[in-house]
């Protein structure tokens, strides 16, 4: 199920954005993990082993094409897709993959794992995302696509927040949705402070953009679970953040305050990768 809505969320990115799809199936294979190197290898099995990885690979790429062919909507058909099929650990794929060839946006579907890091990311979506420079939309495993028309931005002043929220308008004004930025204040003595940045920052994306779409909201209090209240608040379809060395995302994958995020969310998350000009 999560494959699907995932390839659901993909395609409809892809069409709003007049995108290519690049869609790719990581597998492991038995023969895989063997190295011809290695002294447990018995050279007499290396035609069968080859001859077994080949009718492995188009097995996968037969799966990989019957899936997208048999769940992808006749209005989404015209757009342009390529088939990635490999063999090793997904995460390392992924990354290999996005370094040579400098994709607009890494789409990952989430999963529910025995871990409590595993069950708001998976562990491959948190290698991903630690190690990314593009920016990932992860999909969690009970998100259905309707229509994006609210967004949430986590901000915590960054010189960095100016270009995330630059490309975000762009996802404001494809799918005409209302854009939300939000801080929370974890110090009560910082909030009147939080509040004066709130209203600069406000009054320069005024300037940049329509106000119409625009919405800004300080909270105090916990982080995660002001969050989660807003997200809630709002009806929101989507939250977005930056991955800084501080603040939103290391506060998100904190084993020590990961439980104080409930395991029932289901918005998309979109992260952005701090420069190193942005810090």
């Amino acid at each position: 199920m999560s494959s699907k809505n995932t390839w659901q969320y993909t395609l409809k990115l892809a069409h709003y954005f007049q995108a290519q799809i690049s869609l790719m199936h990581v597998y492991e294979d038995a023969s895989s993990s063997l190295s011809k190197d290695s002294e447990f290898f018995d050279n007499r099995l290396i035609d069968s082993l080859d001859s077994f990885d080949e009718e492995r690979y188009q097995e996968e790429q037969n799966r990989l094409t019957s899936f997208a062919n048999k769940h992808t909507p006749h209005i989404n058909q015209s757009v342009p897709m390529d088939y990635i099929v490999t063999i090793g650990n997904i995460a390392e794929a992924i990354l290999k993959e996005e370094q040579e060839n400098k994709y607009d946006l890494i789409v990952l579907g989430t999963k529910v794992g025995h871990q409590l890091t595993d069950r708001i990311f998976g562990s491959t979506s948190l290698k991903v995302l630690k190690r990314a420079t593009t920016p990932v939309f992860l999909v969690p495993p009970m998100a259905q696509y309707a229509r994006i028309n609210k967004i949430v931005y986590i901000t915590n002043f960054e010189l960095s927040d100016l270009s995330s929220v630059a490309q975000l308008m762009e996802w404001v004004s494809a799918f005409k949705a209302e854009f939300h930025l939000l801080h929370v204040s974890q110090r009560a003595s910082l909030t009147q402070q939080a509040m004066e940045k709130m209203e600069k920052l406000k009054l320069r994306l005024e300037t940049e953009y329509e106000a119409e779409s625009l919405a800004f909201k300080v909270l105090e209090g916990k982080l995660l679970e002001n969050v989660e209240t807003y997200l809630d608040f709002v009806d929101a379809d989507m939250m977005a953040l930056t991955n800084h060395k501080q603040g939103f995302f290391t506060q998100l994958i904190d084993p020590d305050l990961q439980n104080q995020l409930a395991a029932k969310t289901i918005v998309p998350l979109l992260t952005f990768k701090q420069t190193a000009t942005s810090s």
